[in-house]
């Protein structure tokens, strides 16, 4: 059973005049790539959340609304450094995956 720790935003994220992001959501344990990232629509929270690449700093999931799709799309790398910094203050362990690739990157490079 995977285990998740929340990570609470100590001033919510505005995305513009219509979301807000609230906090996310991460497996303990490991810095995973991924995150779930729940958030309120006019005050109103979601019951729902949007799935973030925190490598790429874009959600995966998108809305039908254009301008509420915008508003994530720009809130996005926020989101993801606030997420990726509570990570590492935490000392997460790197997720193999990630690691495997920066050791790629680094290979040959002298």
């Amino acid at each position: 059973m995977t285990k998740y720790r929340t990570i609470d935003f100590r001033d919510p994220i505005k995305g513009g005049a219509l979301i807000t992001f609230l906090r996310a959501e991460v497996r303990k344990g490991t810095r995973s790539p991924f995150a779930y990232v729940r958030y309120s629509v006019q005050g109103e929270e979601q019951s729902g959340g949007l799935r973030l690449d925190l490598d790429k700093r874009v959600f995966l999931d998108h809305f039908d609304d254009e301008k509420m799709e915008e508003a994530a799309r720009n809130a996005a790398p926020k989101v993801a450094g606030v997420v990726s910094k509570a990570q590492a203050r935490v000392g997460s362990k790197v997720h193999p995956v990630v690691r495997a690739s920066v050791g790629r990157l680094g290979a040959g490079a002298d």
